[in-house]
């Protein structure tokens, strides 16, 4: 497991926020057109009619694209995680447990972290990062 991997489900969780946000941001438009159309009675003369409204079907089929598409995102998500949590309840030091679950599934900062579990921030992210070297050791500390 590599940070990037880990880190790829805070990405999927902020992706998911902003279509929320699209979806909750989408408004039917308002559509203007004009048709050529004549009396009803004799002498049956045509004429322009405008005919103005909102795009009802338009905005609905917007709607359930974007639906499908947080849809989509939100399996991706539920399986990375599944994934992700899987692997970081496998670890068998509870220290790190706590660490990853709080970094990667939480998404609290190394200081928080600290607070949490009573350690000093050094503390922590020195655990985490030479557990990620002896898992990866071509992994350089620039990348943890």
């Amino acid at each position: 497991m590599t940070k990037e991997e880990l880190s790829k489900l805070q990405k999927i969780i902020t992706e998911i926020q902003q279509i929320k946000r699209e979806l909750d941001g989408i408004e039917p438009e308002y559509a203007i057109d004009s048709v050529i159309g004549s009396s009803i009675n004799f002498p049956y003369t045509q004429h322009n009619i405008k005919i103005e409204g909102y795009d009802i079907k338009s905005y609905k089929n917007k709607v359930q694209r974007i639906k499908n598409r947080l849809n989509h995102k939100m399996i991706e998500l539920v399986e990375e995680k599944d994934r992700l949590t899987e692997y970081i309840y496998s670890l068998d030091n509870s220290d790190l447990r706590q660490i990853f679950m709080y970094r990667y599934v939480k998404g609290l900062s190394w200081e928080k972290i600290g607070i949490n579990m009573g350690y000093a921030t050094i503390t922590v992210r020195s655990k985490h990062d030479k557990f990620l070297k002896s898992v990866s050791p071509n992994i350089t500390l620039n990348e943890v």
